[in-house]
């Protein structure tokens, strides 16, 4: 059930790219869920790192480039969950 909703969410090549970070340790896929027009699918991308944050699987600095981009998107309620996640890394620093 969790594949075939990748498969409606990401393309073939956004769902390897996804395997290939994990493998690799390079940057995933928040973006294009940020970037997507569905307010619910962006909600997910900020949900991705919230969760990477909330289970310390991130820090501070390798978050800052996604909260940068989540803190000026058009969905309020991104910019809000942005906003939080900040909050508790700097707490954690």
């Amino acid at each position: 059930m969790a594949r075939a909703a990748l498969e409606l969410l990401l393309t073939r090549g956004e769902v390897v790219g996804a395997v290939d970070h994990y493998v690799s340790l390079k940057p995933g896929f928040v973006p294009t869920f940020l970037a997507d027009p569905d307010p619910g699918i962006q909600s997910w991308g900020i949900g991705v790192l919230d969760q990477l944050a909330f289970s310390d699987l991130v820090d501070a600095e390798e978050a800052r480039p996604l909260i940068e981009l989540a803190l000026t998107h058009q969905n309020e309620s991104v910019r809000r969950v942005a906003r939080d996640i900040e909050e508790r890394l700097e707490e954690a620093d």
